[in-house]
């Protein structure tokens, strides 16, 4: 499927720019699926056609901030997105270029500050929000409706962009086929015997982010929160026994109701980030102990250079595909030295299967770290190890400890285990729960920027453990060496004279 299979032109004289009052009196055009008919009529007339109703109660916070950079005044927008802490957020925010880490931004003359803590590598910042008093008092003082482009008329009333029947707080859109219902219809349809139920899904970035992608599949889709309430799944279970249809109002509701019955057969396997279903246990007893070590020590990562001229796996910043560079390294009696000026840093695969004792080293540029050492088991293809740190004994004293946890993921530092994530099943899997591997992520993720120095720009996992998958341009490292995948060939560290 193209892009361009989805264009179609809409006049803007046909886009209401102000919404209609009362809000039941939009227009309605009602199709017969049997017969093709048409029919148009009035919002309040689903009173003569409605069967049980789930509705999206989702809120729609004030999202759209307007301000002004610290110093010098130069105007800036931010939308919300996403609370990833107490007054953190993700945003979307333009112009870009002057939201720099570091930054400080005011809205509301300074009823809100905001500052730049981290730019994403999709463009999005994490911003650090201060005020006085509740935060959200502060963004409903100053915060703006976050309405689509192709309305330019100014919100007089931010009620008005939400359902009559909204509680949840935490959209950054609304729900917007809920908002043609007005409390009277709600209580007529209830006195018909109508039912209602309700499901909660927070409005998030796809609403915003446009297609840019010529084939759609490849499209980066945005994860959105959604609860499901146990009340709801009854409400539909009976519904269906007694032969009745459920109508979701709108596509909100509706992908919620799907998405639950398309995974988990309609059943609710989670609810306020907990796994549902009894956990079954098995016998992992033939999977573990994966790590198999033939004759390793520091010495494995020596390289013994001839030359300071070396090949580098560049990181590209948001992917797993990589550059290759070229680059001056320092060197002492043959041996890499690390410095954090240049961003390069020694990077090792060890094959952990057959124990062949095959390390192969090479040069990784931005990831970043700048203390200790990160060690993973999962490093596709194969999954043998890969570690990377600023230097051998750092690098070895992971390795050691992914063995002696029977692999998953180590970070270390100074010797110590700073954080880990034992996956014993294979060296791929954890035997935990969902629960526990979520949080153990966070974690990991939190002690690679905030201790080791990992880049703001880099996953510090999932962008490790692709530099070993050599199918994957332009260059990768194996335990047999450093390979070119534009000539589908091993080539040496060093560079030909």
């Amino acid at each position: 499927m193209k892009k361009s299979d989805f264009y179609y032109d809409l006049p803007d004289e046909l886009i209401a720019q102000t919404p209609v009052e009362p809000r039941d009196h939009s227009r309605l055009m009602q199709i017969d699926r049997n017969t093709g008919e048409i029919q148009h009529k009035h919002f309040y007339d689903l009173l003569e056609i409605l069967q049980p109703l789930v509705m999206n109660d989702s809120r729609v916070l004030p999202a759209r901030l307007y301000g002004e950079k610290v110093d010098n005044g130069t105007f800036i927008e931010f939308l919300l997105l996403e609370q990833k802490g107490d007054k953190l957020w993700e945003i979307i925010c333009r112009p870009g270029k002057k939201a720099k880490v570091g930054v400080k931004f005011l809205f509301g003359g300074g009823r809100l500050i905001g500052e730049v803590v981290e730019v994403k590598p999709d463009g999005n910042r994490i911003v650090q929000f201060t005020c006085e008093g509740n935060f959200y008092t502060a963004l409903e003082e100053v915060g703006q409706m976050p309405l689509p482009p192709y309305i330019h008329e100014k919100l007089k009333d931010k009620e008005r962009y939400q359902t009559v029947y909204s509680k949840e707080l935490g959209s950054a859109a609304a729900p917007t086929a809920g908002l043609h219902f007005t409390k009277d219809m709600l209580k007529k349809l209830k006195e018909k015997g109508v039912n209602e139920a309700y499901v909660t899904l927070h409005v998030g970035l796809g609403t915003f982010r446009p297609v840019k992608e010529d084939d759609v599949l490849q499209h980066q889709m945005h994860s959105e929160h959604y609860h499901l309430p146990q009340e709801t799944v009854d409400m539909i279970r009976e519904t269906k026994a007694n032969g009745g249809r459920v109508i979701a109002v709108g596509t909100t509701s509706c992908r919620t109701l799907e998405a639950v019955a398309t995974a988990h057969n309609g059943e609710l396997v989670a609810e306020e980030g907990k796994y549902l279903p009894e956990f079954k246990t098995h016998d992992i007893s033939t999977v573990r102990n994966s790590v198999h070590l033939k004759d390793f020590s520091v010495d494995k990562f020596k390289m013994h250079l001839k030359s300071n001229h070396v090949h580098v796996i560049t990181i590209q910043p948001g992917g797993v595909v990589t550059k290759k560079e070229t680059a001056h390294i320092p060197v002492e009696n043959g041996e890499f030295v690390f410095s954090p000026d240049n961003d390069i840093v020694k990077v090792a695969v060890v094959e952990r299967h057959q124990m062949t004792g095959n390390v192969a080293c090479g040069f990784l540029k931005g990831y970043g770290i700048k203390e200790g050492a990160v060690a993973l088991s999962i490093a596709h293809d194969s999954h043998n190890i890969i570690v990377t740190g600023v230097s051998d004994e750092e690098m070895a004293f992971a390795v050691e400890k992914l063995k002696e946890q029977n692999g998953g993921i180590v970070l270390v530092k100074n010797g110590e285990v700073i954080e880990s994530m034992p996956m014993p099943i294979a060296g791929l899997m954890s035997d935990q729960s969902g629960e526990w591997v979520k949080q153990k992520l966070i974690d990991i993720h939190d002690k690679a920027y905030s201790e080791l120095g990992v880049a703001g720009d880099v996953e510090p996992v999932m962008t490790l453990c692709f530099m070993s998958l050599a199918v994957i341009p332009e260059i990768k490292l194996t335990d047999m060496g450093l390979f070119d995948v534009g000539t589908f060939s091993f080539i040496p560290v060093e560079c030909e004279a």
